[in-house]
């Protein structure tokens, strides 16, 4: 595949229907649903369907940054802070080796991930430090979230 353009869109929802055209992994996850689009051999987007009341790992990755644009509201957990609410259509940048975890409150959210840097595709990029559903901390971890 050659790198391409996805398209010039308005809003989130748009962003995310142009996906639909890319080849799509779907795996369950004990908060949801990860869906993977591999938009090219260079990148590839996640969109997280994240059920009512679940958290993501705390985790950090070695060499890559994320670009996360929230498509509904959501806390965010950078830098060793407390969660802070961010709103739908907020982007949040995570540099590397920076822990963070994002969560949901009464309502499910959704969050779309791109990921760049020398771990990106790498599913042995993060070292994941709490977790809700009993996944192994502090390792290298092959597999996402």
């Amino acid at each position: 595949m050659e790198p391409s353009t996805i398209a010039m869109v308005t809003s989130p929802e748009e962003f995310v229907k142009n996906l639909e055209k890319y080849p799509v992994e779907v795996h369950e996850k004990p908060y949801g649903i990860t869906k993977t689009y591999k938009i090219s051999d260079y990148y590839e987007i996640f969109v997280l369907d994240i059920e009512p009341n679940q958290r993501l790992s705390r985790k950090r990755h070695i060499d890559r940054d994320e670009f996360v644009l929230l498509l509904d509201d959501m806390y965010v957990e950078l830098y060793e802070e407390d969660p802070v609410m961010h709103k739908r259509g907020d982007i949040v940048i995570v540099p590397r080796n920076i822990y963070h975890r994002m969560s949901t409150g009464d309502k499910s959210g959704r969050m779309l991930k791109i990921e760049f840097g020398g771990g990106a595709g790498d599913m042995d990029d993060f070292i994941r430090s709490e977790d809700d559903y009993d996944r192994p901390l502090n390792v290298k971890y092959p597999g996402m979230e």
